[in-house]
């Protein structure tokens, strides 16, 4: 049995991620913490209300305390979709996404080597790369060159985690990814930015260290990009 921590399990990927996991693993447990903020939403999870491997807890991953007492429950993985998320919500404000996006991934980030989690994964964007330039894709070898406040703490959590993995030898996975559409959405991404053209595009699904590079297709998601057997329990 593998023992798994989700933040962010309530937003729209997190949520399509625990449904998923538990449907093809049933005999593994996932806790969930989530804040429950505007991206949050318990009804996405109808799948798995009364599921015996599930577990809500309402909490933040900024909050050092509700983090370390959850890890000391002694976890195999932590799967951390947790995060503000959008351009230009965090150009309005950029505060929120400091705390959660970089304190709350660096709180993750030292429970997870204080307890001696067997793997970090990390979920990103390719917003950290910044402009798509003549190239035409982003490779593990693109500079981080993040041009919103958004993206910046983004690439300050990826930098955390790549420092966790060579300075503590915390075995971290990162994933960059496109835009992702699918059920349990929340309507800002699709609706408010009016730069987007609505149509889904091709992309690439990012994984490193060590990882490859999988292109997906027009239909983009994170559980399109590879299953969970290949994402978790292959990497542990």
């Amino acid at each position: 049995m593998m023992k798994i921590l989700v933040t962010g399990g309530a937003g729209f990927i997190g949520s399509n991620f625990v449904c998923q996991i538990l449907r093809e693993h049933p005999d593994w447990e996932v806790t969930n913490l989530d804040k429950l903020t505007y991206a949050g939403n318990l009804e996405n999870l109808g799948d798995v209300e009364g599921n015996p491997g599930y577990y809500f807890v309402k909490g933040d991953i900024a909050d050092r305390e509700v983090v370390d007492k959850l890890l000391d429950q002694g976890f195999d993985v932590v799967v951390n979709f947790a995060a503000e998320s959008h351009v230009d919500r965090s150009i309005l404000d950029s505060s929120p996404f400091i705390r959660t996006n970089v304190q709350g991934t660096q709180a993750l980030l030292e429970g997870a080597r204080q307890h001696k989690v067997k793997l970090f994964l990390q979920v990103s964007t390719d917003e950290v790369y910044g402009s798509l330039g003549a190239p035409g894709k982003f490779t593990e070898e693109s500079p981080l060159l993040p041009n919103s406040p958004y993206a910046a703490s983004k690439a300050a959590a990826d930098c955390l985690c790549r420092a966790y993995y060579h300075t503590y030898g915390l075995p971290v996975v990162i994933t960059r990814c496109s835009n992702n559409y699918g059920p349990f959405q929340v309507g800002v991404r699709a609706s408010s930015l009016g730069r987007d053209s609505g149509k889904p595009s091709s992309g690439i699904f990012k994984m490193s260290p060590g990882g490859s590079e999988l292109r997906v297709g027009n239909m983009l998601s994170i559980m399109r990009g590879c299953t969970p057997k290949e994402r978790v329990a292959g990497s542990v």
